[in-house]
């Protein structure tokens, strides 16, 4: 091949070896979204994996390892997700921006119902 400005067209075989769709196989504990409760806590952690870049970067900020790598895409554990300290080391140091730890109390929306309604009746 030439290397005076000419491409390497490469065959079909390695591209299909060398893309990343979709379609790939996840193992059935990897997710992008994962929800636990603690301590009166909904937790919930996200990936948008559409995003990520695959650095590795919450894989090794993360003491629990709750991530892993699949498809060069990071993904949450379902068996360790558990484990979170909510330290948000992950959210912080990701280079992307595409971890987010959201942390709501799990009662607040049915107790903020339930304490405006025993005084009040409705017509």
């Amino acid at each position: 091949m030439d290397r005076d400005g000419r491409h390497q067209i490469r065959s079909h075989s390695w591209l299909e070896a060398h893309q990343v769709s979709e379609a790939d196989e996840q193992t059935p504990d990897l997710v992008t979204v994962g929800t636990f409760n603690d301590n009166g806590r909904r937790i919930t952690l996200s990936v948008n994996t559409r995003d990520c870049v695959g650095c590795g970067v919450c894989l090794a900020r993360c003491q629990p390892k709750i991530f892993e790598m699949c498809n060069d895409k990071s993904f949450i554990s379902i068996r360790r997700l558990a484990a979170c300290t909510l330290c948000r080391e992950c959210q912080t140091y990701c280079p992307i921006g595409v971890i987010q730890v959201n942390v709501e109390n799990a009662d607040q929306p049915a107790g903020a119902e339930k304490g405006a309604s025993p005084g009040q009746q409705g017509p």
